[in-house]
């Protein structure tokens, strides 16, 4: 009877275990878009207009933005750099390490240069 009980908890099991790995895949996948979206967003037009227009007369913008290194390699934000260049706007991620509570911290920001 034990024997039974084994195998029909591995054939309930499996498809369970193949579901749970779709569901991560698909939440990593969530994640990477919504961080992709929002260096999108930071990188709009009218995002840095209106952050130019804030500051005249300032070569450069800095922003800080968690989810740069998450989403730095994503396609649509290589093209978006990739035209803002060809439009002579500059964009670079940077790295910022802080110490907090003796923890060392890293942050991400984009410096945008004009």
């Amino acid at each position: 009877m034990a024997r039974i009980t084994t195998s029909l908890s591995r054939k309930l099991r499996q498809p369970l275990q193949r579901r749970l790995g779709v569901l991560a895949m698909e939440n990593v996948s969530g994640r990477n878009n919504a961080a992709a979206r929002r260096l999108l967003e930071l990188l709009s037009d009218e995002n840095l207009e209106t952050l130019a227009a804030k500051s005249p007369g300032i070569d450069k913008i800095t922003l800080e933005c968690g989810v740069a290194g998450q989403a730095w390699e994503d396609t649509r934000v290589r093209n978006r750099i990739n035209q803002l260049s060809r439009q002579g706007v500059d964009v670079e991620r940077e790295t910022v390490s802080t110490q907090f509570g003796g923890m060392d911290l890293e942050r991400e920001r984009l410096i945008v240069r004009f």
